[in-house]
């Protein structure tokens, strides 16, 4: 009996491991403030956990024009939520302060296996707006501004 119940547990961690796959993204985009290429700005690419920490997939930082490519890959049982965040300075008077903000990524992106076969251009973004979800931190301050 004891060897039944240990095939089976064997047999049924092999079919929990084989239902987790390999997932990727890829975004491409570029940064700009007040219409001009916002070079050093950062890139983030998450993917979003339904009960932990998001995982961080990749992060990168824009060229002289602003541009950024980034890409990764996680292996999940279900569908990942892949997001970038993208972190700044344009706009903030204190040179100690950073904002940041979220942008998901549409599931029709994301890619099975761990290379992805399609980029979601994500065009020109313009860091210089008001976005409900963006947060701004400043380092030596107690807390976030909103």
């Amino acid at each position: 009996m004891f060897r039944v119940e240990v095939v089976l547990l064997l047999a049924g961690l092999c079919a929990v491991g084989s239902a987790i796959r390999a997932q990727s993204v890829a975004v491409k985009g570029n940064l700009v403030c007040h219409g001009r290429p916002y070079a050093n700005g950062q890139v983030k690419l998450y993917e979003k956990d339904r009960i932990s920490k998001d995982d961080l997939l990749a992060e990168v930082k824009t060229d002289s024009r602003g541009y950024f490519e980034i890409s990764g890959t996680q292996r999940e049982w279900l569908s990942i939520r892949p997001k970038i965040t993208i972190v700044h300075a344009c706009d903030t008077r204190d040179s100690a302060c950073e904002k940041k903000f979220d942008i998901e990524i549409e599931k029709k992106y994301v890619s099975s296996g761990s290379t992805p076969t399609k980029f979601w251009n994500a065009g020109n973004i313009e860091l210089a707006l008001d976005r409900v979800t963006q947060t701004t931190d400043c380092k030596g301050s107690k807390g976030s501004k909103h």
